[in-house]
C-alpha cells in the first residue's frame, strides 16, 4: 500500500530538528552582531581620536609665533592669521567632556562633540599627565578619547614642533 504525504510523527521530527538548528544558530548570530557593533564603536572612537590629534597638530604646527614660555596644563594658546590676515590668538581648552577652541573674537568652537546637546557618546578627557606640556623643543600632547560606556578607550600621545620654533622665526639667520 502506497501512501501520500507525511505522517504526523515525521512532521514532528523534522520540526524538532529545525528548531534545534535554529536554537544552536541564534546565540552565534547574537554574538556575531555584538562583536560587529563593538568593532564599529571602536572604529568610530579611533577615527575621532585620530581626527582630533591631526587637527590640533596642524593648528599648532602652523602657528605664526614661537613658543613664549614652558607649557604644562589643559590649555594651550597659539597665534595664527585670521581671515583678514591679521595675527590672532587662539586657545585650545577643555570644557566638560569636550575639547574646544577659543577663537580670537571670543567665540568658542567645539573640536570634539556637538555644539549643543548632552547625548554625546565620545568623551575627550585628559590623561593623568597634562594635555599640553613643553619644556624645551617639541610640544607634547597626551589625552584620552573614550565612550561613555567606560569600556572602550583610546590613549593618544604625540609631539609637534611648531614651524615658527623649528625655523626660529624672527631671529637672525646665523
Amino acid at each position: 500500500m502506497k501512501r501520500k504525504g507525511f505522517l504526523l510523527l515525521e512532521a514532528l521530527i523534522s520540526l524538532f530538528i529545525l528548531t534545534s538548528l535554529a536554537l544552536s544558530i541564534f546565540p552565534l548570530a547574537t554574538e556575531t552582531a555584538r562583536v560587529i557593533d563593538s568593532l564599529a564603536r571602536r572604529g568610530r572612537l579611533s577615527s575621532e581620536a585620530l581626527s582630533v590629534s591631526d587637527y590640533m597638530t596642524e593648528k599648532i604646527r602652523n602657528g605664526s609665533r614661537m613658543a613664549q614660555a614652558p607649557v604644562s596644563g589643559d590649555r594651550y594658546t597659539y597665534y595664527d592669521l585670521n581671515e583678514r590676515d591679521v595675527e590672532a590668538r587662539y586657545t585650545f581648552y577643555i570644557d566638560r567632556e569636550k575639547l574646544k577652541l577659543l577663537l580670537y573674537n571670543g567665540l568658542s568652537e567645539p573640536v570634539t562633540g556637538e555644539k549643543t546637546g548632552t547625548g554625546e557618546t565620545i568623551i575627550f578627557s585628559p590623561s593623568e599627565d597634562p594635555v599640553f606640556s613643553q619644556e624645551m623643543g617639541a610640544l607634547h600632547l597626551h589625552f584620552l578619547m573614550e565612550h561613555k560606556n567606560g569600556i572602550d578607550q583610546v590613549d593618544c600621545e604625540t609631539s609637534v614642533i611648531p614651524y615658527a620654533d623649528l625655523y626660529k622665526k624672527g631671529q637672525p639667520y646665523v
